[in-house]
């Protein structure tokens, strides 16, 4: 794809194996380049990263005790895409801001569906 726009990324993702295939399916995107990767959230925040056009951010566990910190620490470096098992309502309970939700499990048509919703919300 010539003269296309390459969106860069971050991923906050603790699995191994859900780390490798967002980035596989990432490669597989044109359009897409990861800059950076951390296993938490916590770990994002105790270090200085590029800003990024997104965010990949897995929801470990229940972070309803940090909200507030995932928000403004992540937020800060892009657009959030949230990948999890979680379902949407309670996502949206959060009141983390975010562009996208990729529930996973996902395949890579889904992954393209929602990565495409995310770009057309981002203005720059």
């Amino acid at each position: 794809m010539a003269n296309a726009a390459v969106y860069t990324c971050g991923i906050v993702e603790d699995e191994e194996l859900a780390y490798e295939l967002l980035s596989k399916f990432i490669r597989r995107a044109d359009t897409l380049k990861v800059l950076w990767r951390e296993t938490s959230s916590k770990n994002l925040s105790a270090k200085s990263h590029c800003k990024v056009d997104i965010v990949f951010l897995d929801l470990l566990d229940s972070p309803l005790s940090n909200v507030a910190e995932i928000d403004q620490c992540i937020s800060q470096y892009g657009n959030i895409i949230i990948t999890t098992a979680h379902t949407e309502v309670y996502i949206k309970s959060l009141g983390i801001k975010y562009v996208a939700v990729l529930n996973k499990p996902f395949s890579y048509q889904i992954f393209e569906n929602v990565v495409h919703e995310a770009l057309s919300k981002i203005s720059y």
